[in-house]
């Protein structure tokens, strides 16, 4: 379970197409889809056969998410607050911690963002655990 944005409803990403849902555009292997027919998800969990089981590779769910009005996430574009990067569906599924995701993405950048990558995901507290708090 993955923790998305400050809309607070269940959404899933996934890669197959028999269970529905609104494909992802640009996707290199056209079969990756938001949301979908819950129930058809929910069967695929249950079946026996595993070559048709979902995996946490084949399947991310998110509480709450991020939502723009119309145009405006290209006007955000536009103005360079969004950084595309190319990746295969693979390594967007195949990931089991996000912050694993993040580093990948970011070393496909040429520098300064290759070098966000190593950055740690709370860097907060690694930045507190080095503090001497000896205020004698």
């Amino acid at each position: 379970m993955f923790y998305g944005g400050i809309v607070r409803r269940l959404q899933y990403l996934h890669n197959f197409p028999n269970c529905g849902g609104i494909p992802i555009p640009n996707c290199s292997s056209n079969s990756l889809f938001v949301g979908g027919q819950i129930n058809k998800v929910l069967s695929a969990l249950e079946q026996d056969n595993p070559s048709t089981i979902p995996t946490m590779k084949n399947i991310k769910i998110f509480v709450g998410c991020c939502t723009w009005d119309v145009g405006k996430l290209d006007r955000e574009y536009q103005a360079g607050y969004w950084i595309p990067v190319t990746s295969q569906l693979d390594e967007c599924l195949n990931v089991d911690n996000t912050n694993d995701l993040w580093s990948i993405l970011l070393n496909k950048l040429d520098t300064p963002y290759s070098d966000m990558a190593d950055i740690p995901a709370s860097i907060e507290a690694s930045v507190v655990d080095n503090i001497d708090y000896d205020l004698h």
